[in-house]
């Protein structure tokens, strides 16, 4: 080495040491010019480069000098962090490596060498970097940190804790050691705590964007959402440009249903990150539950567009909900053809409730399903003692919710409740829905022995609150519909649950022990296609309210939008349930019989006209298509009366709106499918009495609506029969159904309490 490049160097090492770094940077590239292999220049101007963070530079320069000395440490471990601090850990490791091997007790190169271990998903090898790092330097804080994280993704929960409590006690002031503590602390459901430590963090740094995010994260736990709402606040104050943050905001004011904020919050996280799958995922579910489909419909497209993982394969399911809602069916087939390739691929994000409306294969919703629920809401129940059932105890029976209100859920089950032996059975309701203080509500919370609002309680308090009960049966009443909380019962709230009425399909969980059900619903040979283990009901599993009133105003045909004279065809299913293939056939029934309407609900005016253009691309006038809107349920059971045949859709058939129609002495033909939505109605029909109107083609259904229409004695015959058995069948004797489904319940504790598993059974008639 000349005593010029001898002299540029210890000026430029001066420079360095003094923070100058573009003064050494200058004399480093002097040194380099007059020798392009120096190594100490090559190593401090490589180190002057990561700091001013042009990693890239740096990388070049820690490659040249360990190609010139591969066995100083120094260029070892530099060039092994800057490829880490660019996500290159998998390269950076054989640097790791060497570099402790050539320095033992170098603290930073054990410390870098776990974090990329860490980063490559390889947490025991991390975790033995750590052990060594400490028992060299056992006062080494950050060294603790890190053991923690190590083993907090080891799901070594509590030894994690200890170590982050270790590190804290060596650095009160070590702000990531109190973030990582309260991840933990909320992640096994200890969410005081884990407020608590973060509010330690804010006592050394309440400007923590990281602190304020984690805070957020525990109060969506909490279900706290106005508190969450700030917190997110407090996070964009701090970093106006966290497209992540502006996304979480949007997704809280969803919760809120402060509408239309969300979308002003979704807006500002894409255009600070124009390709995020995820946000564009959010903003169509947010249009989705303000019935806005055409605008979900873009989002949704938006988000497909913009990725390729779980997420885009959740906006193709909420895409296919949303067209079909909106009656827009261009595209439908391909759509369905790639939800197809993605579950026979194994992945996972398609909703489930999305497979049930537009499949009628039991196999490919089972599949999807138990793809979605493994990977979203997987079996988290752990060891749990459960006790021992005590003899002569009632069985206690808890049924969970968002629908004990208004909704179709109460209009079947109210009088269930009221029904239920209390002297056998102590009946509680958890609802986790709106605070809604109506007639449905005001009679469930009435016929139960206790009822208890958890809509702001999370799913693991849930859980733990029902074990503390006492709870024998969980009966979940959602499944994969809107709003419901899978995640309780993925934690175990009772040592029997039961998936039971809201949701037509297998839910793909290893937690839910049974599904009930009917030999209609689920024949011989077709139990394969769930993962619960079915009870089948002697007549149908539909359980009905024979209390619902039938308003008795008068109302003339006009003003129901019908005509005077002529046939009324009616379907009043939710639009997802109407797809191309039924409606071909329907049009086809206007054009055979003359004068003829078709009454259905209507989704909103642009999916009215949507539907009308199908119908005039088929050659039927438009104003043969009658739109009801939504009204009083009494008076909805009233416009039955006024139709003269009921059309059940296809994939999904009419549920409760099916026995609404039989209730009120309104004929339905159905098709029976292959899927459980699909059989729904041909289960009404047949514990209604009436299986003829049950058919098992296109072909059939079609020509037996087609020879009913034009044959009103027959029609007269089958309205007849339907108003003298209404009170005699079994569709609608609800004591009967609920000595039925009691005995169910007998039998699934029995077999719990003699320490057997799980199995089907049909319940004796």
């Amino acid at each position: 080495m000349t005593p010029q490049i001898h002299s540029l160097l210890s000026q430029a090492v001066q420079y360095f040491d003094q923070g100058n770094l573009d003064a050494a940077e200058q004399l480093l590239n002097k040194v380099l010019q007059m020798h392009a292999k120096n190594f100490d220049a090559l190593l401090i101007l490589g180190v002057i480069k990561g700091t001013k963070g042009e990693q890239q530079e740096a990388i070049r320069l820690f490659r040249k000098a360990v190609v010139i000395e591969p066995n100083n440490n120094w260029a070892q471990f530099n060039l092994a962090k800057a490829l880490a601090e660019i996500g290159k850990d998998e390269e950076a490791i054989p640097h790791h490596k060497k570099a402790v091997q050539l320095a033992p007790q170098h603290a930073d190169a054990w410390l870098n060498y776990g974090v990329s271990l860490s980063a490559l998903e390889r947490p025991a090898d991390a975790l033995a970097c750590y052990e060594k790092l400490i028992g060299m330097h056992p006062e080494y804080f950050q060294a603790w940190s890190n053991l923690g994280l190590v083993l907090h993704k080891l799901q070594r929960y509590e030894e994690g804790l200890q170590a982050l409590d270790k590190a804290l006690s060596l650095n009160p002031r070590l702000v990531e050691a109190w973030i990582s503590s309260g991840i933990i602390l909320r992640e096994t459901g200890r969410f005081q705590e884990a407020l608590a430590a973060f509010n330690q963090g804010f006592l050394v740094d309440a400007s923590n964007a990281e602190l304020w995010l984690q805070t957020v994260r525990t109060f969506r736990e909490l279900r706290w959402s106005e508190a969450a709402i700030d917190a997110i606040q407090r996070v964009i104050d701090l970093t106006p440009d966290d497209a992540q943050a502006w996304g979480i905001k949007g997704e809280i004011l969803t919760d809120l249903q402060r509408h239309p904020e969300p979308h002003a919050a979704f807006d500002q996280a894409l255009a600070l990150r124009p390709d995020w799958t995820l946000a564009w995922l959010l903003k169509g579910m947010c249009f989705f539950g303000q019935k806005q489909f055409a605008e979900a419909v873009s989002a949704y497209e938006n988000a497909m567009k913009h990725g390729s993982g779980p997420e885009a394969l959740s906006a193709l399911g909420h895409w296919l909900s949303s067209k079909m809602n909106s009656w827009d069916w261009a595209g439908l087939d391909d759509g369905l053809v790639k939800l197809r390739a993605a579950i026979e691929q194994g992945l996972y994000g398609i909703d489930p409730f999305a497979l049930i409306t537009a499949s009628d294969d039991p196999q490919l919703e089972k599949a999807g399903t138990t793809l979605y629920t493994s990977a979203t809401f997987p079996d988290r129940r752990g060891d749990i003692a459960w006790p021992q059932p005590g003899a002569g105890k009632r069985i206690k029976i808890g049924y969970f919710s968002a629908d004990f209100h208004n909704h179709a859920t109460m209009h079947l089950m109210a009088e269930l409740f009221e029904k239920h032996d209390k002297s056998r059975f102590e009946i509680v309701g958890f609802s986790f829905g709106p605070q809604v203080d109506d007639a449905r509500r005001k009679r469930a919370v009435a016929a139960m022995d206790s009822f208890i609002d958890v809509r702001n309680k999370s799913d693991r308090e849930i859980a733990e609150m029902s074990r503390a009960a006492g709870i024998d049966i969980a009966v979940d009443l959602k499944g994969y519909t809107s709003d419901h909380r899978i995640g309780i019962f993925s934690r175990g709230a009772a040592p029997v649950q039961v998936s039971y009425l809201g949701y037509p399909g297998t839910l793909g969980a290893p937690y839910m022990d049974y599904i009930i059900a009917d030999a209609t619903i689920i024949p011989d040979g077709a139990q394969v296609h769930y993962t619960e283990q079915v009870v089948r009901m002697p007549y149908s599993y539909q359980v009905n309210d024979r209390s619902r009133e039938i308003s008795d105003r008068h109302v003339t045909r006009a003003e129901l939008g019908l005509p005077e004279d002529g046939f009324v065809f009616a379907s009043f299913n939710n639009g997802y349930k109407l797809a191309p293939e039924s409606f071909d056939i329907w049009m086809r029934l206007l054009h055979d019989v003359p004068g003829s309407v078709l009454w259905l609900l209507g989704p909103d005016a642009a999916a009215n006209e949507k539907l009308r253009d199908e119908a005039r691309r088929r050659g039927i006038s438009a104003a043969r298509l009658v739109f009801a809107p939504l009204i009083d349920p009494a008076q909805h059971l009233q416009r039955y009366l006024y139709a003269d045949l009921f059309l059940d859709t296809f994939n999904c058939n009419a549920h409760t709106t099916a026995s609404d129609a039989l209730w009120a002495g309104l004929p339905l033909v159905t098709r029976a499918g292959n899927s459980f939505s699909g059989r729904v109605a041909a289960s009404l029909l047949n514990a209604a009495g009436v299986p003829e109107l049950i058919t098992h083609s296109n072909e059939e259904y079609e020509t037996l609506a087609r020879e009913l229409a034009c044959d009103r004695e027959r029609l007269t015959a089958f309205k007849r029969r339907l108003e003298e058995q209404r009170m005699s069948s079994p569709l609608f004797d609800s004591s009967l159904f609920t000595r039925h489904l009691e005995q169910a319940y007998v039998r699934m504790h029995e077999r719990r309490a003699a320490g057997l598993a799980a199995q089907g059974f049909d319940v004796a008639a």
